[in-house]
């Protein structure tokens, strides 16, 4: 009991209902439990498996906090972050298995097999662990919060955040750009992610949407035209003629499947002039 109080003093609890809650990080460090996880299929939602038993006689409760990495011990298997508290209540001497949420956070390794052995890394960094704490308890496109997490850990383009009812989603992207301190996209990306029998994933590009803003003197008959960043064009969209007028918007679906990643330039054109232009990127 003497070595059990000693813990208490120097562990951060929360006090809830008359419960003592100790935190699954200081709960490892302190030998007060121990644990083991596997990956059970999948690189996202409830993928891994987590097994807490308490080494005391006492009973415990443990909250596995967002932001925790399970780490994979095969180097070229994706790591998995947590985006969702879990508690595991412990009478003393038991254990207690539960499937953790989890996203991967390497888009460039492969994806884990079931039944691979994961060890835990409390060192997520500043920007992914924000991430994992402001996706607890929220419930986005599953598509969506694997973007999110990719747009942080591997740079991906924020704008790949999407995906079903997209005005859902734009609270996440907001989030996300505010994170890596960049401007929020002006378009989104609908994206398909393959994953290959290999285990390789690969990100693929479907469509460009979103919405541009012009202005004509007079009604022109126009064209649309998407150059790369050598200025070479790589489609070329006919339109019908548009009205006159100032602050005119166009929303746009702009199919971009084959294009290689890097960054466009989307120019809308009469005859003789430029009329707007629109930069994105495929990362």
């Amino acid at each position: 009991m003497k070595a059990f109080a000693f813990f208490i003093s120097c562990i951060i609890v929360y006090s809830a209902n008359s419960k003592t809650i100790l935190t699954f990080k200081k709960a490892i460090e302190a030998n007060i439990v121990n644990a083991k996880s596997i990956n059970v299929g999948g690189y996202q939602g409830k993928c891994m498996q987590l097994t807490v038993t308490n080494l005391t006689n006492d009973s415990i409760e443990v909250q596995l906090e967002p932001g925790l990495i399970f780490d994979s011990k095969i180097d070229e298997r994706q790591d998995i972050l947590v985006i969702q508290e879990e508690f595991f209540v412990l009478g003393g001497k038991s254990s207690l298995t539960k499937k953790i949420k989890g996203y991967c956070c390497q888009a460039s390794k492969s994806a884990p097999n079931s039944g691979d052995s994961y060890t835990f890394n409390f060192k997520s960094d500043y920007a992914l662990n924000k991430l994992a704490q402001f996706l607890n308890n929220r419930n986005y496109n599953a598509n969506a919060e694997q973007q999110a997490i990719w747009a942080i850990s591997d740079k991906k383009n924020t704008a790949n955040i999407t995906g079903g009812n997209d005005s859902l989603q734009v609270e996440l992207r907001h989030f996300v750009a505010g994170l890596k301190g960049e401007p929020i996209p002006w378009y989104i990306l609908e994206t398909k992610t393959i994953n290959y029998a290999s285990g390789n994933m690969e990100t693929i590009p479907l469509n460009l949407k979103g919405e541009i803003d012009f202005s004509l003197p007079q009604e022109s008959y126009t064209t649309m035209h998407v150059l790369n960043n050598k200025g070479e064009e790589v489609s070329k969209i006919i339109k019908q003629y548009l009205r006159a007028g100032a602050n005119q918007k166009m929303p746009l679906k702009l199919p971009i499947y084959g294009l290689a990643k890097g960054k466009y330039l989307i120019e809308l054109r009469t005859e003789k002039n430029i009329v707007c232009q629109k930069e994105f990127e495929i990362t």
